[in-house]
C-alpha cells in the first residue's frame, strides 16, 4: 500500500529478499520502500521521500546491510547501510529514471536507463560515466555474473551483453 494500513494497491516492480521473513519491495507511487519482516503478513513504508512520490524499479545489495534502489526521477540511485531502514541518494546523476542497478562493491556501480544508456561509476558516484549499449532502447534489467560480465535487456527486443564492466556492448537491439 502507499501508506500502511490505508488499503490502497500499487503495482510492484522488483524485490530484495534477505530471507523468506524479511525483504523489500519496489513499487510505483510511494515515498520510499514497501518492507516486511513477517514473511509478508504485514507491511510497512520506509519513508525515503519527505514530500511527493516515485516508483522503485531495481534493487541490489552487496551483503546484509548495504544495498542499493534506483526508480523515477525522484529517488534516482539510494544506497543503505543498515538493511533498508535508511537511504540516502548517491550523488551527481541526473534528472533521469533508472530502471536496474548492480554494485559490485561500494565503489564500482552500474545502472540502466533510457537511450539505450547504462551509467557507472567505480568511486562511489563522485564521477559517472555514460555508456551507450548500441541502441536508442530503454534498458529494463540487468544481470551480472561479475564485476566485468553483465546482460542488459529492454524494449524492441533489446538484448546486450559485456565483458569490460560496461566499457563496451555486443548483441542485439
Amino acid at each position: 500500500t502507499l501508506y500502511p494500513g490505508a488499503g490502497i494497491l500499487q503495482t510492484l516492480y522488483s524485490g530484495w529478499f534477505f530471507d523468506v521473513n524479511n525483504f523489500l519491495l519496489g513499487s510505483q507511487s510511494c515515498r520510499g520502500v514497501v518492507r516486511s519482516s513477517n514473511g509478508g503478513v504485514t507491511f510497512d513504508t520506509v519513508q525515503v521521500l519527505a514530500t511527493g512520490s516515485g516508483s522503485v524499479f531495481g534493487f541490489h545489495f552487496i551483503n546484509s546491510q548495504t544495498g542499493y534502489f534506483c526508480g523515477a526521477s525522484t529517488y534516482k540511485v539510494q544506497k543503505t547501510t543498515n538493511a533498508g531502514l535508511n537511504w540516502s541518494q548517491i550523488p551527481n546523476l541526473g534528472a533521469l529514471s533508472f530502471y536496474s542497478v548492480y554494485a559490485s562493491d561500494t565503489n564500482n556501480i552500474i545502472v540502466t536507463s533510457t537511450s539505450g544508456n547504462t551509467y557507472y561509476t567505480t568511486n562511489a558516484g563522485v564521477n559517472w560515466t555514460t555508456s551507450n549499449v548500441g541502441t536508442t532502447s530503454t534498458l529494463y534489467d540487468s544481470k551480472w555474473t561479475s564485476a566485468t560480465t553483465g546482460y542488459v535487456c529492454g524494449s524492441s527486443g533489446c538484448f546486450r551483453y559485456t565483458t569490460n564492466g560496461g566499457a563496451n556492448w555486443q548483441g542485439t537491439s
